[in-house]
């Protein structure tokens, strides 16, 4: 209920920048997720996505700007776009330049 509580908060001040993946938290064995940073008016914030990808593939991602939707209000209430279901959630359009990221996509 939270997520749903926090995506609706953004959504109904909903804001787009660009984030760069940074570093990773271990979650399980062999699984990590992805941190990432981004800034909104010349101030840094700093996040985690919540999905999931083999350690393994970090490289892949490390560096890669992605976009980032946040709350007008309260950047600190962000999500990142990386795998085509985080688009089609967000009613936005899965670019083709992020093709590549699809054989990761999958735990």
């Amino acid at each position: 209920m939270y997520g749903k509580i926090r995506t609706n908060q953004i959504e109904e001040n909903k804001q787009f920048t660009y984030g760069i993946i940074t570093d990773f938290d271990y979650v399980k064995s062999g699984a990590v997720v992805l941190k990432y940073k981004f800034l909104v008016r010349n101030k840094k914030y700093i996040s985690k996505d919540g999905n999931l990808i083999k350690e393994s593939n970090y490289k892949y991602f490390e560096g890669k700007h992605f976009p980032v939707v946040y709350s007008k209000k309260d950047p600190n209430k962000n999500y990142i776009l990386i795998f085509p279901y985080a688009f089609k959630a967000s009613g936005i359009p899965f670019p083709d330049s992020l093709a590549w990221v699809k054989q990761y996509e999958k735990w």
